[in-house]
């Protein structure tokens, strides 16, 4: 069957429900500028704003709606419970400990880098929860040495 003969290259875009749009959104957006994000789109009409990488993956975050809390899905609920991003180095994630510290966010474990074991590789992370209580995690690859 020809349709199930593809691969999937990289993940196109993301979109991240957040709480409390306007008080929250400068970490956010601080957040993606140590990543090197830029901001490429902000909606005029509602809550809304894109970021995207050198690599074009963009992610949107978008505020939390009550509206159709009833419903079983609801697109604008928060949502999505973990993100996780690789960087190249330990002096990215030492930036990104930096900028959490400042924060004073709710740390997944420590406020410090940890050596996990994920998915049979071992990484350094940080991993916390952002102000929607979505975590976030920044992973680097170990390298035998």
């Amino acid at each position: 069957n020809q349709l199930f003969n593809m691969s999937v290259s990289k993940i196109n875009h993301l979109y991240l429900v957040i709480k409390n749009f306007e008080q929250n959104i400068s970490f956010y957006q601080q957040l993606f500028e140590i990543m090197e994000f830029s901001q490429s789109y902000k909606s005029e009409e509602i809550n809304f704003i894109c970021f995207k990488d050198k690599t074009d993956l963009t992610i949107g975050l978008l505020e939390e709606s009550i509206e159709n809390k009833d419903l079983l899905f609801d697109r604008f609920r928060v949502g999505m419970s973990q993100i996780a991003f690789n960087l190249e180095n330990k002096n990215q994630l030492e930036k990104v400990l930096d900028f959490t510290k400042e924060k004073k966010v709710d740390f997944r474990f420590e406020d410090k880098i940890e050596e996990e074991l994920h998915h049979g590789e071992n990484f350094y992370t940080i991993s916390f929860f952002c102000p929607s209580g979505i975590l976030f995690e920044f992973v680097v690859k170990k390298t035998e040495n």
